[in-house]
Order: structure tokens, then sequence, then C-alpha cells
């Protein structure tokens, strides 16, 4: 009677790990409390919340209820082998979708035989009519190829039927950030569905995706061995001693797969190193050098001098060449790991002599009042010039250094003395003081930079107010951009020019860097 009660409370608590307060725990807390001490009861809540997701996708792939059971197990067990691993903690719901869809496959390349024979003959029983078996292949594959950041809120709110609301709180994101990428998410699985010969509307994207997430729960018998089985392995029993042999051989050939795709993008970013580094020294001088973060070559683009309407007689004006703005992170010292903007540039001299460029780049947001002054950060100026010239062919400046020296001229016809700059602007002051309009760049869409300097031009206007001295207003290059990320995506491939840049007079809201030392 005494064992019967005790097991009885063993149990209540087992089921109350995955509570607290009367409110779910996260799924990070969940992989959290398992890779710290091996919590058989946080392992048991993450498969009763995502085994069925994990389960639909094998079933889908393979059409075969126990090849399906089996790849849900080497799932789980490479959960246990690869927990520690999964970042952030909060993606869990996705590495699972990912891992899944691999042990899915892997499953179906051991028994192509076989298969081949049953994907001809009825289809699992319980599985939906409503979708093509053929799409719903391409339909797992096309979600796959998404990036995270998309395909986290479709498993979560379409797989697993999670609201927003519910999704916000295990990602920790705000609700309108979930119902965003959501909405991307779909827009660019349509999109890659419809270039596979099978376009569908949105409604009915979500429809197939519903109905490709239904899947009753995990029945209790799979759910205890497969729980026993993972957790024998989390306590140092091999794979081969916890469960049966195809499972095992499944297991370690989704482990090697896992392996070798990090391996091979490995090799891929440093033969792309080293082929950069190899034909640098011979590209031109405005060249795009090694890409940052991994992303493609950002175009260059030319703002040839023009006449500006309030242009006078004797007004000369600098040919501009730029780079997109690029989000780098460095650490600084005395501040730790920090956010910033950059944008790369050359000038080049046309105007008949040599000339000095004394630069003033101000960025300006536009979804609010906000201006962020370039500033001279010699630790982040480095960081970029092993970004943008690992070879140190180019001499970078920064807004002061390059003040210093008069632009050499170009003659026309002949091959263009251009000077290289770059102007930093940090995302988010530490000095809060600093932040102006209380945000910081990381909340921006629609932004502008202003560069100011690149002309003798000015205009003396007229006060408002009576007695006082009149504005000057100078030659200034105006570009627009635009930035599709948010808060939580601060990608450069994010930021895209937006046509025509701009020639105008406008009045300057502080000394440049070059003016003040």
């Amino acid at each position: 009677m005494e064992s019967n009660s005790l097991e009885t409370v063993v149990e209540r608590i087992r089921r109350a790990v995955g509570q607290r307060e009367g409110e779910p725990l996260s799924d990070a807390e969940l992989l959290d409390r398992f890779i710290q001490s091996r919590d058989p009861a946080a392992f048991e809540a993450l498969m009763r919340r995502h085994g069925p997701m994990v389960l639909a996708v094998c079933r889908r792939v393979l059409r075969n209820e126990a090849d399906a059971e089996d790849a849900l197990q080497a799932t789980f067990v490479v959960l246990v082998r690869k927990a520690s691993s999964i970042t952030p903690r909060s993606f869990v719901g996705n590495w699972l979708y990912g891992v899944a869809y691999k042990a899915a496959l892997k499953a179906q390349a051991m028994n192509r035989t076989r298969l081949r024979k049953e994907r001809a003959a009825r289809p699992l029983s319980g599985m939906s009519d409503g979708v093509e078996a053929h799409l719903q292949d391409l339909l797992d594959a096309a979600l796959n190829a998404l990036p995270a950041v998309y395909r986290v809120p479709i498993v979560l709110c379409e797989l697993e039927g999670r609201s927003i609301k519910e999704a916000a709180a295990q990602l920790g994101w705000p609700q309108g950030t979930v119902a965003s990428r959501l909405s991307r998410g779909r827009r660019r699985l349509a999109q890659r569905l419809t270039r596979l010969g099978y376009p569908l509307s949105l409604s009915a994207l979500s429809a197939a995706l519903s109905e490709a997430g239904a899947a009753n729960g995990i029945a209790p018998a799979l759910l205890s061995t497969t729980t026993n089985a993972a957790l024998l392995v989390a306590a140092g029993k091999t794979v081969a001693d916890a469960i049966s042999a195809k499972v095992a051989v499944l297991t370690e050939g989704v482990m090697k797969s896992m392996l070798l795709t990090k391996l091979k993008r490995l090799c891929v970013g440093v033969l792309l190193a080293g082929l950069l580094c190899a034909s640098a020294a011979s590209w031109l001088p405005w060249a795009a050098l090694s890409p940052a973060h991994g992303q493609a070559t950002l175009p260059e683009r030319e703002i040839k001098a023009q006449v500006a309407k309030l242009d006078k007689a004797g007004v000369w004006t600098f040919d501009f060449r730029f780079k997109d703005p690029r989000i780098i992170k460095v650490n600084v010292p005395g501040y730790g790991t920090r956010t910033f903007w950059y944008i790369w540039y050359q000038v080049v001299n046309r105007t008949g002599e040599p000339r000095r460029f004394v630069p003033s780049f101000e960025l300006v947001t536009h979804d609010f009042p906000s201006v962020h002054h370039d500033d001279v950060l010699p630790a982040v100026e480095d960081a970029i010039r092993r970004i943008e010239d690992p070879t140190g062919y180019q001499d970078i400046k920064n807004s002061v250094s390059i003040g210093k020296q008069p632009i050499p001229l170009s003659k026309a016809g002949a091959f263009p003395c251009a000077v290289t700059g770059v102007a930093v602007w940090d995302a988010m002051p530490a000095d809060p003081n600093k932040r102006e309009g209380g945000k910081d760049l990381a909340d921006c869409t629609r932004i502008s930079i202003y560069v100011r300097g690149l002309s003798n031009g000015f205009v003396l206007v007229d006060p408002v107010t009576t007695g006082q001295l009149p504005i000057t207003r100078y030659k200034t290059l105006q570009l627009s951009f635009r930035r599709h990320g948010d808060r939580f995506s601060q990608d450069s491939c994010d930021i895209a020019f937006q046509s025509p840049a701009e020639w105008i007079y406008r009045t300057a809201t502080r000394k440049t860097n070059a003016e003040k030392n």
C-alpha cells in the first residue's frame, strides 16, 4: 500500500515538472533541465509536446507505420546525444523537425526497394487524402530548405497547431514578430512550391500545412519505449544496447549525415576564403572583397557628380561609390560585444584639381525621429578592414583620417585614383543619453544616409525669426535604404538601396569629425 502511494506521488511530481504555477515550461527551460540533470520528466514533456509533429513528418515521408516509429525513436535518441548543441534552446521544435526529416530520408534510403512497392499500394491508414503524395514530399523538402527564422513559426503554428500567442511565449518573441515571420515564411514556401510546379494560394498552403501537421498523439507504448531507450543512452549505455539494431543503424546514419553537413559547410567556407585571398591582389581598388557573415558580395553603386537645383557658379562635386550598409558585431574593450552599422565607400575627384574631402555621415531613421552620427571607433574599423580588405590592399580611412590629405585628381579616360573610407554608427550607444528618440537602429525599417563634404556648394537661407543669423544649407548626397529585418533578425542582407540617390541642399546638424578635431 505504501509502495503504491509512493509511486503515485512520484508520478505526480514527474507530471508537475512540465508546469510552473499552472503554466507550462518553455522548450528552452525543459531542454535546460534535461541537459543539466538528465531529468526524465523534462525529456518526456518535450516528447509529448513535439512527438506528434515528428511522427507526422516520418509518416509523410515513409508511409509505413513501423518505419515511421523507428525514425521517431532515432530522432529523439539523436536529441539526447546532441541536446547541448541546440542554439537557441527555444528552437528545439524546429531542430527536431529537421532531424526527423533527415531520419525519415535515411530510413527511406535503407528500405528503398520495399518502399517503392508500398508507395504504389494504398496509403497508410489514417493519413490524409486531401494532399497529393508528391505534394507532401515537396512540401517537406521546401519547408526544410527555408531559413530557420521563417521555418520556426511554421513548425510551431502550422505543424503543431499552436496559436501565435503560444508560439511567441515559447520563443520569447513579440507576437507581431511571430505573425510577420509566419506570413513571410508562408509566402516564401508558396514561391518555392510554385517554382516546383505546384502553385498554391496562401489559404490553400495553410490548409496543406495544417493537414500535413495533423497527427494523433503518440501511443503510450511508443512513448514509453522511446523515453526509456533515450534515457538509457543519456545514462551512458551504447545506442546498440538501448534500442533495436535497425534504430541504432538509423541513429548512427543520421549523426554521420549531420556531421558531414557541418563539415561541408566548413570546407566551403574555407575554400571561398582561400579563393578570395588568392585573387584579391588582382582586383580593382574598389572591388568587393570578402563578404561579411557569409553573405554574398554586395554590389557597388556609383553616384556621379550632378548639378543640383541651387548650384551656383564655381561649385564642384566629387563622384561617390558605395556598397549598401552592413551590420557587424564587434567585441569592444570595456563595452563587450556590440552591434554596429557601417558603409564602405570610395571618393573619386574629377573636379580639375586636388581637393580635400571633410565628411559628415548622418544616418536618419524615418520610422521615428532619430539622427545617428558616424563615430571614429578603431576597434570596429579593424574588424571592418578584416572583412572588406583582408589582404591590406586598400588603405581604408575613417571620417577623420580621410580629410587629412587631398583626394588625388583623376583625369578623364584614365584609371580613377579612388580613396576608400568607411563610416560607422553604433546601433545601440552604450550611453543611454545618446540613444536619440529612445530607440536604436534595430527598431528601424526606413533610413536615409546624408553625406556632406562631397561638394563646396552651399546657400544661405533667411531665418524664420527676425534678428537671427541666416541658415546655411550645404550640398548633400541623400542615399535612402529599406530594411526588411527586425530586432531579432539583424542581417546585412535585409538592407537594400532605394533608388534614386539625390543631391540636395540640407542644413547640417553638427560639425564634422574632422572639423571638431
